[in-house]
């Protein structure tokens, strides 16, 4: 909300307000307290099948601050490989063609 208002407030300035919204994101650090199955559970409720890098929010990054965004102001951009899609570890529903 604080970015939507944000964008609202300096939207006549021209100022985009947008925030990056990471999911599970892998970084080289010492992480002897999270053991492999604990990763392993999370990162299959990701569709993409694996964990976010640094690379990946950067380049979210670098999309909101090009001209290509030029007219994107008050979003939350979601970079988590569909994790924020719902419930990914429900099987997909198959509908049938009758």
């Amino acid at each position: 909300m604080f970015t939507k208002v944000l964008a609202m407030e300096l939207g006549e300035h021209r100022i985009n307000v947008n925030c990056i919204a990471p999911g599970l994101v892998t970084v080289n650090r010492d992480v002897r307290d999270v053991s492999d199955e604990y990763v392993r559970a999370l990162t299959s409720t990701i569709p993409w099948g694996r964990a976010g890098t640094p690379e990946d929010i950067a380049n979210a990054a670098l999309f909101l601050a090009s001209p290509y965004a030029d007219f994107v102001t008050g979003e939350v951009l979601s970079v988590d490989g569909g994790s924020g899609t719902g419930r990914t570890w429900l099987p997909f529903s198959r509908a049938t063609a009758r």
